[in-house]
């Protein structure tokens, strides 16, 4: 009982009935409800790894905010960790429509670097096939993947056309 409660002479709560330990007897509401018997539950839907939703990381904010940490904080690290020599951003000037660059992958420096190095129009329209298990493996390292580097999740582990479908869609759709 508070003291208040004693001071204005309120009589006390059980503590079997106070809210705090009814709402956490009942779950409620921080658990799925129950499925009721002779129905077969519905299979969870993975929000996680190649099953991870991107989209909105190409959406008007999200590649306002993405600009920002590519052209401040990151543009930054990559001219403290390397000196980067790049040639030929002229010979781009005369390419239309959506653009594969790849690198050969050495770290994972790789990406700041070219996310960095690539030239408008493409620089702010881009997007990054990542490693679904790395990049995507919780929500909070998808998010962060999906935001500052505009990444999307390639399965790596099994088989699949998924990532391969995705990454078309989006080459189709312009980007």
């Amino acid at each position: 009982m508070s003291k208040l409660a004693r001071q204005l002479g309120l009589p006390s709560i059980p503590p079997a009935l106070r809210p705090s330990r009814v709402m956490r007897a009942m779950e409620f509401p921080m658990r799925a409800p129950s499925t009721p018997k002779g129905v077969a539950p519905l299979p969870r839907r993975r929000t996680t790894g190649a099953d991870y939703d991107t989209e909105w990381a190409r959406s008007k904010p999200a590649r306002m905010a993405r600009a920002a940490i590519v052209d401040g904080p990151m543009r930054l690290a990559v001219a403290g960790l390397a000196s980067p020599d790049r040639q030929g951003a002229d010979r781009l000037l005369e390419l239309e429509g959506p653009v594969i660059f790849a690198a050969n992958h050495h770290s994972h420096l790789d990406t700041p670097l070219l996310l960095t190095s690539i030239p408008e129009p493409w620089r702010h329209k881009i997007v990054v096939g990542a490693a679904a298990d790395y990049f995507f493996g919780t929500r909070i390292t998808g998010a962060m993947s999906a935001l500052g580097i505009g990444a999307i999740p390639i399965e790596r582990a099994k088989t699949g056309r998924k990532s391969a479908d995705l990454a078309a869609e989006l080459i189709d759709d312009g980007w």
